[in-house]
């Protein structure tokens, strides 16, 4: 003897009414590249506008421009891959392989060492820590970017919310760096990487609490 299903009852217009009240449409997210291009360009031209009421530092033309503009492209580039990683992180299934986190991970410390020596050895090795308000000229600048960066992270499901969260300080972070390599004028190894490379990293640890935080509001 076969189940006969009950027929489902038609929604009443009340029903309907309040349906499409409560309801919006879900609107999908860009694909990781779109994405990747908006957040690292908020990013530049937050950079662009302080360096443009700012200037270029005093020094550029003694340093040689290779080793004021050469840094300063690298660093972008290396924002907007980490951008990239966040962007497909937050797609469940376009996270990146292991080797590539390391890889991202390593290359951003790797890279402001470099810079920094390579500065100091062009302008004569400086010393000290001061300018020490550069701190908070990259923490503001990261601002735009990484707020940007956490919003869309919201709307998205990062399988690995503390990386993808910590991806968007650092790269905010990097590229607002970016903007103090190209207008400060010390020439001190301590300085680029305690007060610059110091801010990168709170912007990084910032967007890893947040990430943190994600990541026990999902285990509830």
């Amino acid at each position: 003897m076969s189940h006969k299903e009950q027929p489902v009852p038609p929604m009443s217009d009340a029903l309907r009414a309040a349906v499409r009240e409560r309801s919006s449409p879900v609107k999908p997210l860009l694909p990781p590249g779109p994405r990747a291009a908006l957040l690292t360009a908020t990013g530049i031209l937050v950079a662009l506008a302080f360096v443009a009421a700012t200037g270029v530092r005093a020094d550029a033309a003694a340093l040689g421009m290779p080793i004021v503009w050469v840094p300063a492209l690298v660093r972008l580039a290396a924002a907007g891959a980490w951008m990239l990683l966040i962007a497909r992180e937050a797609t469940p299934s376009e996270g990146v392989s292991a080797p590539v986190r390391i890889a991202a991970f390593v290359s951003v410390p790797a890279l402001l060492l470099v810079s920094a020596f390579v500065v100091a050895r062009a302008g004569g090795n400086g010393a000290g820590l001061t300018p020490m308000m550069c701190y908070g000229k990259v923490v503001a600048l990261a601002i735009p970017a990484m707020g940007a960066a956490l919003w869309l992270l919201r709307r998205a499901f990062p399988l690995r919310p503390i990386l993808a969260y910590l991806g968007a300080g650092l790269a905010a972070g990097l590229i607002a760096e970016t903007a103090l390599h190209l207008t400060c004028p010390s020439t001190s190894p301590a300085h680029m990487l305690l007060i610059h490379g110091g801010a990168v990293a709170t912007a990084a640890a910032f967007g890893a609490v947040m990430g943190a935080g994600r990541l026990r509001r999902g285990a509830r």
